[in-house]
C-alpha cells in the first residue's frame, strides 16, 4: 500500500495548481529581465511619498464602501448585521480572498454570518450578489475604456472578442448549472443548511432563487452607486500613485489598464497576478505609448495595494478569529 501511495504521488505531482502557478512567476521574472531595471526604480526613487500615503487612504475608504453595500445585500433580505460588524468582516473576507485561489476565501463572511446565528443560505447569496456586481460593473469599465483609450481598432475588436466570449462562456456554465449540475449545488448548500427547513430540495432551489433575484433589484440602485463609488475610489487612488510615480496617465487610461490588468489576475496560472498582470499592463502601456517599466511599476504598486489590504484584514482576523465568541 505504502508504494501505491508513493507511486500516485510520482504521478500526479504535476497536476497540483502550485505548479500552475508557477508559470506566473516565471513570466515575472522573464519581464524584470527584459526591462530597464535603472529606469524602473528611477520611478520609485522620485516618488512623491506624500502623495503615495495620501493616496494608499483610500484603501479603508474602498472597504467602508463595499461594507455598506454589503450589508444593504444583508438588509434586503431581512438580515440585521451591524454596520461595524460588516466592515470587520468585510475586511476579514477581502483577507482571505486575496490569499486563496479565485478568492473562495472571500465566502468566509458566510461562517461569520453564521456564527451570529443569521440565515447561511441569504448570507452566501449577498456574498455571491457582492461580487456579481463588482464584476459585472469591473468587465463593462473595462470595456468602455478600452474602446476610448485604445484607438488601434486591431487590439481592440480582439479584446471586445475576449470580454463577449467571456460573458458568453459564464451564460453557458450558467445554464449547465441549471439543468446538470444543480444537485451538486443542492447537495453544497445542503451542507450549510438542512433542505428540512425549506420543505425538501425543489423548495428550496426555488426559495434560493426567489431570495437572490429580490435581493438583487430590492436596493438595486442603491448598490449600484455604491459600486460606482467605491470603482471611482479606486481608481483614483492608481491614478494620484502613478502620478506620485512620475508617470503621466490620463484618468481613463488608469481604468483602462488597471481594470485589464485585476482581470488577468483572475487566472489560475500565477499568485497575486505576478507575470500575468505586468503581461497585460505592458502591452496596454505600449498602446498608450507608455514604456514596459512605467507598466512594472503600476503591476507593483497594485501588488502593494493588495499587501496592505491583505495586512488590514488580517490584523482584524487575528483579532477576531472565527473561533472566538460572538458578542451580541
Amino acid at each position: 500500500m505504502p508504494m501505491k501511495r508513493l507511486e500516485l504521488s510520482e504521478r500526479q505531482w504535476w497536476k497540483s495548481p502550485w505548479l500552475l502557478r508557477c508559470i506566473g512567476i516565471a513570466l515575472f521574472f522573464y519581464i524584470l529581465g527584459r526591462i530597464e531595471l535603472d529606469v524602473m526604480l528611477a520611478c520609485f526613487g522620485q516618488m512623491q511619498w506624500g502623495a503615495f500615503i495620501a493616496a494608499a487612504a483610500f484603501i479603508p475608504v474602498i472597504v467602508v464602501v463595499k461594507a455598506v453595500r454589503w450589508r444593504l445585500l444583508l438588509q434586503a433580505q431581512d438580515l440585521d448585521y451591524p454596520l461595524g460588524k460588516c466592515i470587520e468582516v468585510y475586511s476579514i473576507g477581502v483577507f482571505w480572498g486575496i490569499a486563496t485561489p479565485g478568492r473562495l476565501g472571500d465566502f468566509v463572511k458566510v461562517l461569520y454570518l453564521k456564527r451570529r446565528g443569521l440565515n447561511a443560505i441569504h448570507g452566501l447569496l449577498s456574498v455571491v450578489g457582492d461580487r456579481l456586481f463588482d464584476f459585472v460593473s469591473l468587465v463593462a469599465l473595462a470595456l468602455l475604456s478600452s474602446l476610448i483609450v485604445l484607438k488601434n481598432m486591431e487590439f481592440v475588436a480582439p479584446l471586445v472578442w475576449v470580454l463577449g466570449g467571456g460573458a458568453i462562456g459564464a451564460i453557458c456554465v450558467a445554464l449547465y448549472l441549471k439543468f446538470r449540475g444543480m444537485p451538486n449545488i443542492n447537495g453544497i448548500i445542503a451542507k450549510i443548511v438542512p433542505s428540512e427547513e425549506f420543505g425538501g430540495r425543489q423548495m428550496l432551489a426555488r426559495s434560493v432563487a426567489t431570495d437572490f433575484n429580490r435581493m438583487l433589484f430590492a436596493r438595486f440602485f442603491s448598490v449600484a452607486a455604491l459600486t460606482l463609488i467605491g470603482w471611482f475610489c479606486f481608481f483614483s487612488q492608481y491614478y494620484i500613485m502613478l502620478h506620485a510615480a512620475g508617470i503621466a496617465a490620463e484618468f481613463v487610461e488608469v481604468i483602462c489598464s488597471t481594470s485589464l490588468a485585476i482581470m488577468a489576475a483572475f487566472l489560475p496560472i500565477s499568485i497575486a497576478g505576478l507575470g500575468t498582470r505586468d503581461a497585460v499592463l505592458i502591452v496596454l502601456f505600449e498602446q498608450m505609448q507608455k514604456s514596459s517599466e512605467a507598466a512594472v511599476v503600476l503591476s507593483l504598486i497594485v501588488l502593494f495595494n493588495y499587501c496592505l489590504t491583505g495586512l488590514l484584514g488580517l490584523g482584524i482576523w487575528l483579532n477576531n478569529p472565527l473561533g472566538k465568541s460572538e458578542k451580541i
